[in-house]
């Protein structure tokens, strides 16, 4: 069956970063039917049609992520979306393989868990790029303001538990010294930018160093996901599906946990003006956690979810959106560590 034409979509002009000159190519008709319509067909089980190309999202010299649709013809009507992403530094097969493992290990669609992760499609290093099917769902990020909130951070914490406990080896390590030096540079991009902040941010900063001091704990660790926050969730019904493996380690689990309760706060701060307003939210995530690890203690991911508002505030000066947390954000940081 001829690949019929495909429809390109560029409207961040991806293709005219030359720090990422593969994405021309990417965006080219004849190489996706070339080198990106095999590997669909080979995941789909039969001969799958190219029909659109669009960049959603793009870093400019670092990263780009594109979907692709495919139409199968042997399937009247039924699309398959495939994301990919394109990053300077090559192709992610190590992620690639990771959630091949993940997925032997148990986290499929039709699991008892009933969590799952991405079925990776293959790589292009030509292309220095990564394909994986997209998973059915909303962003739990959409949905933990809505009616029902309470229980669905519940089977979130259940499901990252499910993840940790799934053994699945990781080729790199993370401890607190690697956060902490993750936040020193963040505080020092945002005491640039914001020169008026740089005594405060230098006071946070001494202080998140003792905290961080108080919270190593290099006999607790396993694999995990180390940028677990709503965004990487994907909610189908009962069905759970967890996103983007890029930074998987072997770390404290205490990190994944107190990571999605900061986003947590800073999101009630953001949306609600109120960090607190989620509070209901973020302790049912600490009691389902905690209650499914015991050697994970509340006041060590109390303590993660401060490091990781702490890290917010640089975000909060780089995303369109959010400038206005800034402030509110070293505040409420400066507060949970006085505490």
């Amino acid at each position: 069956m001829s690949r019929g034409g495909v429809r390109v979509a560029d409207p961040l002009r991806a293709a005219a970063d030359t720090d990422l000159p593969w994405l021309k190519a990417a965006l080219d008709p004849n190489e996706i039917e070339r080198l990106v319509a095999p590997l669909v067909d080979v995941a789909c089980g039969e001969r799958a049609v190219a029909r659109e190309a669009r960049v959603v999202r793009h870093r400019r010299g670092r990263r780009c992520v594109l979907t692709y649709d495919f139409e199968l013809p042997g399937q009247p009507r039924r699309r398959v979306r495939i994301y990919a992403k394109v990053r300077r530094r090559g192709a992610d097969s190590r992620t690639q393989k990771l959630l091949g493992e993940l997925r032997r290990r148990g986290l499929r669609p039709g699991s008892a868990s009933g969590v799952a992760v991405p079925e990776p499609v293959g790589t292009i290093p030509q292309l220095h790029m990564t394909l994986q099917r997209k998973a059915a769902g909303l962003p739990a990020t959409d949905l933990v303001d809505a009616q029902g909130g309470v229980d669905l951070v519940r089977r979130v914490a259940a499901a990252l538990h499910t993840l940790h406990a799934s053994g699945t080896p990781a080729r790199r390590w993370h401890d607190m010294h690697d956060e902490l030096k993750i936040l020193r540079e963040r505080c020092d991009a945002t005491a640039a930018l914001r020169p008026e902040l740089e005594t405060r941010l230098g006071a946070l900063m001494l202080r998140c160093e003792r905290l961080g001091a108080s919270l190593h704990r290099p006999g607790r660790k396993t694999g995990i996901h180390r940028d677990f926050y709503p965004d990487q969730v994907l909610v189908d019904g009962d069905a759970l599906t967890l996103l983007d493996f890029d930074l998987f380690a072997t770390g404290d689990p205490a990190l994944d946990v107190g990571n999605f309760a900061g986003h947590l706060v800073e999101h009630a701060l953001r949306l609600h003006g109120d960090p607190d307003a989620l509070n209901d939210r973020v302790d049912a995530f600490f009691e389902t956690y905690c209650g499914l690890a015991p050697d994970v203690a509340r006041e060590d991911v109390e303590g993660w979810a401060t490091l990781t508002l702490a890290r917010l505030v640089q975000v909060s000066t780089r995303v369109p959106g959010r400038e206005h947390t800034t402030d509110d954000l070293v505040a409420l940081c400066e507060a949970r560590l006085a505490s």
